[in-house]
């Protein structure tokens, strides 16, 4: 009232209002009846990003109250902390001088730039209509499809030196630049250290000194000049290849079959248009050997051939010795040796495919008593 008679005009033009946080049993924290972690000691334990994520994702934003829960504060740290910083030491252990670039025309490259894209729109126009809950949750759906979908996928891309390679680590070097940008209003310690991490010498010396991200390209402009991907086609065909994979693996799971074991068909309807690189990512992902469109549902074969119980024994075999090499703490490339024993029931198979298994795994192979 005072800014309106002294000056005419409002006070402010926008006001964010929080809810109240109470304690986890509902009732008003108190220091009488000590009824809440100290602060400090949830910031000691989980980091000052995961409680700031945690509060700004929960309806304190939109003025309701929030029962406040310790174990809400360690998931923000494990689902998005933690896994974000597991991308990026998987993107170390291969980093080169590879400069960030989103040019890449690899399917997955494509929609992790357009998922990127999205959630770049999506936080901005939350952000610019003051919805804090609104402009921080998509971060970590975000972080899981770069996490689980495309890294996962493109794992063996790193691993093989080459333009698919070099493609992959410009392609997740700009997305890790980017998403620090995104993130660094609501996890600014962690936005901080990837964007250093990332970094290239013409950036900004922090990342809170660096411009608001906008997105890479407009989809219909460049699909209609150029003939390029509109970035909309793109995520609702990788979202339609990832259901097709979700039903195939219930399927799997229905008729007690791992994913290890591969198989020989997947048939999906003929209706969907899907191109064959995401039949590819299907393929792979299912493991089988081949998809076809045929008839209107998705169907697994299940017969296991000899050849087919074969191979699931190598692919549990190379789990079984990668599992080791992380237990030791190995690098990739590094040599190591793996020890059966000598009556190994799988002994037969591991001998005939023992070029392949130990040339994956980079590790020997030993038969002992």
């Amino acid at each position: 009232m005072l800014s309106t008679s002294i000056f005419g005009k409002n006070a402010f033009k926008n006001v964010i209002v929080n809810g109240i946080v109470l304690a986890e049993d509902g009732k008003k924290m108190s220091k009488r009846l000590q009824n809440y972690p100290d602060p400090m000691e949830v910031v000691e334990r989980y980091g000052a990003d995961a409680l700031r994520y945690y509060l700004l994702t929960s309806p304190v934003a939109r003025a309701e109250n929030l029962n406040f829960s310790e174990k809400g504060v360690d998931e923000a740290l494990k689902k998005n902390i933690g896994r974000l910083g597991n991308v990026l030491a998987f993107y170390q252990l291969y980093a080169d001088d590879t400069v960030r670039d989103w040019k890449s025309e690899h399917v997955l490259d494509t929609w992790i730039i357009a998922r990127l894209d999205a959630l770049i729109e999506e936080v901005t126009k939350a952000f610019d209509t003051y919805q804090l809950d609104a402009a921080t949750r998509p971060l970590a759906l975000f972080i899981d499809d770069l996490s689980v979908w495309y890294l996962r996928r493109s794992r063996d891309r790193f691993k093989e030196d080459g333009e698919d390679k070099k493609a992959a680590l410009a392609t997740t070097r700009f997305v890790l630049h980017r998403l620090s940008l995104v993130m660094a209003p609501s996890m600014p310690f962690f936005a901080e250290h990837l964007f250093q991490s990332v970094r290239e010498g013409e950036d900004e010396e922090s990342v809170h000194l660096a411009s608001w991200p906008s997105v890479s390209y407009q989809p219909r402009f460049w699909a209609k000049l150029f003939g390029g991907k509109d970035s909309r086609l793109v995520l609702e065909a990788m979202q339609v290849a990832r259901n097709v994979v979700s039903s195939a693996l219930e399927e799997r799971d229905t008729a007690g079959i791992k994913v290890r074991q591969p198989l020989s068909k997947l048939s999906i309807p003929s209706s969907l248009k899907l191109a064959e690189e995401y039949l590819a990512i299907i393929a792979d992902e299912v493991n089988v050997k081949k998809v076809e469109r045929l008839g209107d549902a998705i169907k697994l074969d299940v017969e296991i051939t000899d050849e087919l119980k074969e191979e699931g024994v190598v692919r549990d075999t190379i789990r079984e010795i990668q599992a080791f090499r992380k237990e030791q703490g190995l690098k990739p490339g590094t040599s190591a040796t793996y020890t059966f024993v000598k009556d190994e029931p799988r002994r037969s198979v591991i001998e005939k495919n023992r070029s392949k298994i130990e040339d994956t795994t980079s590790t020997m192979i030993v038969f002992v008593e």
